[in-house]
């Protein structure tokens, strides 16, 4: 979450940067454009793996709840296990999603395969947490990240 963080507030500041310059002297900076969206980028899917940490994902505990405590336990390993075959799919095609991301982003410099990064990172932290999940529920044990949803400030609107 700090990476997240000071990717935003990066943003914030160059663009404010980018705005004073236009208004004082008529133009733009040239490689705002592009970093910002190349933070957005990062920011998003260095996101991925604290928001499903945190219980932020989208879940369907509505109708797990209300099952039985033997189903609920194997909705949650079948659960977990699809979602480490989804995650897998990324990390396994990692090296051709690389491999396919050829050339410079404009103005920035960076290789086009720095944006998918830190979505093959996020994507292997998920596959680390949902098989400790999934040992846990197995080993009868509450989950690793039960106590971290715990102790987060419920959101409400």
């Amino acid at each position: 979450m700090a990476l997240c963080s000071a990717g935003l507030a990066l943003m914030l500041a160059i663009n404010i940067a980018n705005l004073l310059a236009r208004n004082l002297t008529g133009r733009g900076i040239g490689w705002v454009w592009p970093l910002t969206g190349t933070l957005m980028i990062w920011v998003v899917f260095f996101a991925f793996y604290p928001l499903y940490r945190r219980g932020s994902d989208i879940t369907v505990e509505y109708f797990i709840e209300r099952m039985s405590s033997g189903w609920r336990s194997a909705m949650r390993v079948f659960a977990n296990l699809c979602g480490i075959l989804m995650m897998s799919v990324i990390v396994i095609e990692a090296p051709q999603i690389i491999s396919r991301q050829v050339g410079a982003i404009e103005f920035i410099g960076l290789e086009r395969y720095a944006l998918s990064v830190p979505l093959i990172l996020s994507s292997a932290l998920i596959i680390v947490q949902l098989s400790l999940n999934t040992l846990m529920l197995m080993m009868k044990r509450p989950l690793a990240s039960q106590s971290t949803r715990d102790e987060l400030p419920k959101w409400s609107l």
